[in-house]
């Protein structure tokens, strides 16, 4: 396996004009992330084409040091779904192929494992704070927009920032999407250090807003768990003292007691909020009645649970091989057949549940690793709370593709890769 130390891109003056084509690519990559639109039957970026640019910039650099355990695996994954997803599902059960689906269904694949690339160079190349950075300032400036343009409306930016007129979506496709990477851009602000803290609560507020703009019942849980998480990491940082935890927990008592009281003031506000902006609706659902929120209300996620089982159990070893064909056969299942709206469950439909169950030890592997200490610890920290927010919501999404999960899986493997490095350091000098 080759991995190389981390490039030091500052040693020279030629180096130090390669670190700004490098920042400058990284900013832009940041910032565009939080953008995606339905092209040709694929979620598109911009932020696409700058990582066939930032790619081709580490090759000129002869900076693109990769391991190539990780080039072995995809190229073994990609001829198993391929094989799988034109010869045998297709033959066994007479389903039709199309060049045009199986290419789109690929491009997805393959653009996925090269945001994986790049957060593992990214990483590297020690630019993850700068890609924080500029994606953190895009949600949060896209989350004001929204705010702004819900209280006073402009038709045309209306139609850009919001679905169906009335769930902000920033310049994503889907609102719930959006929800999602707002809390990962809360989770870069709760651990950006050099933010003045009322400009950082500042920010969080827009984004906690914008997320209730989108009316996302996914992103409002997605918050709940992050916000958890952050508060047990910082809690094992030594950061929360036993005194404060304790005056935590008397106060979770005391709401927990008083409880019936306070629902019933809780409801009469989110009616009054609902009346003014409906899009909340949806929210005051998941707050005053969990399993309604579930299945009501346009979600309708159960069934497509229960679809996706159905087809998991008839493909058990290697799925149907892509989403093309797992479309074709849930609505041959049943009319109202569509995405699994669950992550794991389309990742075993399509790819079998060995590989689903490799992939999942993989990731819990990685996001277990104990955290990197030194310069990188912080970083380390946000990109692992930055993947509970993925991790959590793909209970109700459909990942398997998602360009950012896949560049946070990569920049988590580099620091788990340069702890081992650092503690085989150790050893040897020892």
């Amino acid at each position: 396996m080759m991995v190389s130390r981390p490039i030091k891109l500052d040693e020279t003056t030629e180096n130090s004009s390669i670190n700004s084509v490098l920042i400058v690519l990284t900013c832009f990559i940041g910032a565009l992330l939080n953008q995606s639109d339905v092209l040709f039957g694929m979620n598109i970026s911009l932020a696409d084409f700058l990582i066939v640019l930032f790619i081709g910039a580490l090759i000129n650099y002869n900076l693109f040091h990769v391991s190539s355990a990780h080039i072995l695996v995809f190229l073994l994954f990609s001829v198993v779904i391929f094989v799988n997803a034109v010869f045998i599902i297709p033959n066994m059960y007479h389903i039709p192929v199309y060049a045009g689906t199986v290419l789109t269904d690929y491009i997805k694949v393959v653009v996925s494992f090269l945001y994986f690339l790049v957060g593992y160079l990214i990483a590297k190349n020690d630019l993850s704070q700068t890609l924080f950075k500029w994606f953190a300032i895009a949600a949060v400036l896209l989350g004001c927009l929204g705010i702004v343009f819900s209280l006073a409306p402009v038709p045309q930016m209306v139609d850009l920032l919001f679905y169906e007129q009335v769930r902000l979506k920033g310049l994503m496709n889907d609102p719930n999407y959006f929800s999602v990477i707002q809390c990962a851009a809360i989770a870069i602000l709760l651990r950006y250090k050099p933010l003045p803290s009322l400009f950082k609560i500042g920010s969080i507020s827009i984004l906690i807003l914008s997320i209730f703009s989108s009316g996302s019942k996914t992103g409002f849980l997605t918050l709940g768990c992050l916000l958890v998480f952050w508060m047990f990491n910082t809690f094992l940082e030594g950061k929360i003292e036993v005194r404060k935890l304790i005056f935590n927990l008397i106060c979770l008592f005391v709401v927990f007691f008083f409880l019936p009281n306070i629902q019933a003031i809780l409801s009469s506000f989110l009616e009054m909020i609902s009346d003014k902006f409906p899009v909340f609706s949806r929210v005051e659902l998941l707050l005053t009645d969990f399993d309604q929120a579930v299945t009501a209300n346009g979600s309708g996620r159960e069934e497509q649970w229960v679809i996706a089982m159905d087809l998991i159990q008839e493909f058990p070893l290697l799925g149907v091989g892509n989403t093309a064909n797992y479309l074709t056969v849930v609505q041959g299942m049943s009319p109202m057949g569509n995405l699994a709206h669950n992550t794991y469950l389309q990742m075993a439909g399509e790819w079998g549940i060995p590989i689903t169950l490799f992939m999942m030890y993989y990731i819990t592997r990685v996001f277990f690793i104990s955290v990197s200490k030194g310069k990188n610890k912080q970083v380390h920290l946000t990109t692992k709370e930055m993947l509970v927010a993925f991790l959590v919501s793909s209970l109700s999404l459909s990942f398997n593709n998602s360009r950012i999960f896949w560049l946070l899986l990569g920049m988590a493997v580099w620091y788990s890769v340069e702890l081992k490095e650092k503690k085989h350091t150790t050893k040897t000098d020892r």
